[in-house]
């Protein structure tokens, strides 16, 4: 499905890309032909005005000007030769150099025009496969008029213009391939985050799928059990009920634990804040928290700075603390020890979990607060199901509720430190 959607995000970029390239490159050959041809028109203009001039009604050829400035014009882009043909008044020939009968029938008509308007006409013509531009323009005397018509032979130009199409045509297809490439990555770039989305909730809902059907499988295991013995008294099959109610309870908790990091997600984690003696709290909630720890064979020390009292949620604080607590106890060593601290650094609220149990490698530090996550199972010392993995999805939720941080310290066989810091608790 991916595959299909980042094949569809790149077809959607690629001719958008490719038609910029293409008009690119259109762009730099009519820029190109345009000062070819302006610089040649400008150069056959000089050329005409130095070549023709009128004198006392009579039209001069200055044919060494001509012939000096064709020759030193060799390094333009035409090339320029002694042709040229100058019409009287009535478009009659008056002068003809090097341009034969069958050139003169094709370019008169264009004298015609600019006789009757006094302008200057470009025009371009091929002759036995060979292109030329024709130059026409009026000159004027006091009571008499010519028509000059130089005519340029435009084959190298051509030639210039034509390998440089070339060039640009595979410079363009060079650039569609790359744009193709481009177009792929940034699909891939912009698809990044919607596939970690979706791979994170192929991967929920994988994991859920899996701790719901563990406590429905006892479930069904007690429920068949008791059918076997249904002509017993009720009595002897307490415990099979048992078994059956702490099952659903745990479902309950399970769904209880996934609807509350769902809503967080979308509005929030919703907080009934209040000024709370902040260090009471966490040390009444530590003392509960011994008998479960000691039943672990794990010691659990807290320590604090001062008393402090601020603004939070009573019952969200108390739940973080039990969360850490019981995550450090249960992935412990036997005879392991459980450090909390309460202190305050620069004016924020400080409280860190450490713990001197097996630690973690560096790859389970950042999926740590990943729902469902469970570092190598052989974590766990007594290898039985505790909890479903949602814990510290829980306690980053309530720690980001209360504009907080958590940082993460652990090295595979000496221990994590969770440090979390607070920096908006109103402190007193």
């Amino acid at each position: 499905m991916l595959k299909d959607l980042k094949i569809k995000i790149a077809m959607q970029n690629i001719p958008i890309l490719v038609s910029f390239v293409c008009v690119f490159c259109i762009v730099i050959i009519a820029f190109l032909s345009g000062i070819m041809t302006a610089a040649s028109l400008k150069y056959t203009n000089k050329i005409i005005q130095g070549a023709f001039t009128v004198s006392n009604d009579q039209l001069n050829i200055n044919n060494d000007f001509l012939k000096e400035s064709l020759y030193s014009s060799q390094n333009l882009f035409s090339q320029f030769e002694e042709s040229y043909i100058v019409y009287n008044s009535e478009i009659n020939v008056y002068a003809v150099h090097n341009i034969n009968e069958k050139m003169q029938e094709s370019i008169k008509i264009f004298a015609y025009d600019v006789s009757q308007n006094d302008s200057i006409k470009v025009d371009s013509i091929i002759v036995n496969k060979v292109p030329y531009r024709i130059v026409t323009q009026k000159i004027k005397g006091e009571n008499k008029a010519w028509v000059v018509q130089v005519v340029q032979n435009i084959t190298q130009e051509k030639k210039i213009l034509s390998l440089f199409t070339k060039a640009m045509i595979i410079m363009g297809g060079a650039g569609v391939l790359t744009m193709i490439a481009l177009g792929w990555y940034f699909a891939g770039k912009r698809l990044g985050p919607i596939t970690e989305v979706y791979l994170k909730q192929r991967r929920f809902i994988a994991d859920a799928s899996h701790e719901i059907k563990t406590p429905l499988t006892i479930i069904q295991t007690n429920v068949d059990v008791l059918r076997a013995k249904e002509n017993f008294p009720i009595k002897e099959n307490l415990n099979w009920l048992d078994n059956i109610e702490s099952e659903v309870l745990a479902m309950r908790s399970l769904i209880d634990d996934m609807l509350m990091l769902a809503n967080a997600e979308d509005i929030g984690l919703d907080l009934d804040l209040e000024q709370i003696h902040l260090s009471e709290l966490i040390k009444d909630t530590c003392m509960r928290q011994m008998p479960m720890s000691k039943s672990r064979d794990v010691n659990l020390h807290y320590s604090q700075q001062c008393d402090i009292v601020a603004t939070a949620d009573k019952n969200r604080i108390e739940q973080l603390v039990k969360i850490f607590v019981d995550n450090a106890s249960k992935y412990n060593k036997k005879g392991g020890n459980v450090w909390v601290r309460l202190y305050l650094e620069n004016n924020n609220v400080v409280l860190e979990f450490e713990d001197d149990g097996i630690g973690m490698h560096p790859d389970e530090i950042v999926h740590v607060f990943e729902r469902f996550f469970r570092a190598d199972k052989a974590r766990k010392r007594d290898r039985q199901p505790s909890g479903f993995g949602l814990g510290l999805s829980i306690a980053k939720e309530i720690i980001e509720a209360h504009d907080g941080i958590v940082q993460v310290e652990s090295e595979k066989g000496r221990g994590t430190t969770f440090k979390i810091t607070f920096y908006n608790m109103a402190v007193i």
